[in-house]
């Protein structure tokens, strides 16, 4: 399987691995497999493999957290057993099939990057975002959850005093979060420097040309800022609130990074 090129889009949840995706099957690249459609948080669809979902999902449940990915708690890296690494490697050699490369996109495998590259020439394409803004939207995600309160309004009332005092636990824990997910980006940089492109996700909005023409040579296929034009929805965009920066170090490491 080491002849056949495997491409990842990792990233922490909620930081445009999604949008990334679109962008590139509206340019050609072959997501196969059964994907994950739209939902409530994502209407326009995740283009994650169900099947690589799943199995991600499961390895991170086994290990004491919750599938999916968030809140997660006293991580420590995780190391995949003969087994787990025969299914993954069963699930992407399905996938090659007949096909020179494959390419996948789902937050969770992030955190089994280096696990991965064991075994694949697996080739990275990594989105990152303001930490801050990350938070916001899945504190904003996290709420749309909410049940219909048995169209009671006194339910929905008690619903939105817990989440105002969950709140700052849930900031807390999705910071935390990505901090463990881009640190993962970081330590596999440090191993493998010509086999991951990071960018920042408000890069590619803001100077496309740029992003595609990078993306382009590190995939060995042309994309293109035009293709990108096509599924960006400034629209949806611009209802993220910017929120205060503040200050991170895991966050200026990628950006120098990704200069």
């Amino acid at each position: 399987m080491r002849n056949k090129s495997v491409f990842y889009v990792a990233g922490m949840h909620r930081s445009g691995t999604s949008l990334t995706a679109m962008w590139l099957a509206t340019e050609g690249l072959n997501f196969s497999g059964e994907l994950l459609g739209g939902t409530l948080s994502n209407k326009y669809g995740h283009y994650e493999n169900i099947q690589l979902l799943n199995f991600a999902s499961k390895i991170i449940k086994r290990h004491g957290h919750n599938d999916d990915g968030l809140r997660l708690k006293n991580f420590i890296p995780i190391t995949l057993q003969e087994n787990s690494m025969k299914e993954f490697l069963s699930i992407v050699g399905a996938a090659l099939q007949n096909k020179k490369h494959f390419i996948w996109k789902e937050p969770r495998s992030t955190l089994l990057i280096n696990e991965y590259k064991k075994e694949l020439d697996l080739k990275i394409l990594a989105v990152f975002r303001n930490p801050d803004e990350v938070v916001d939207s899945l504190l904003r995600r996290y709420k749309s959850t909410f049940p219909p309160a048995r169209r009671s309004i006194i339910n929905a009332y008690n619903l939105l005093i817990n989440f105002h005092f969950k709140k700052a636990t849930l900031k807390s824990q999705f910071l935390n979060d990505w901090k463990i997910y881009n640190q993962q980006l970081i330590d596999f940089y440090k191993d493998y420097p010509s086999d991951i492109l990071l960018f920042d996700i408000e890069d590619l909005q803001n100077n496309p040309h740029k992003i595609a023409k990078d993306v382009s040579d590190f995939l060995n296929t042309k994309v293109t800022a035009e293709g990108f034009y096509k599924v960006f929805d400034k629209k949806e965009i611009s209802k993220i609130k910017k929120a205060h920066f503040k200050k991170n170090k895991i966050y200026s490491k990628l950006r120098r990074i990704s200069k």
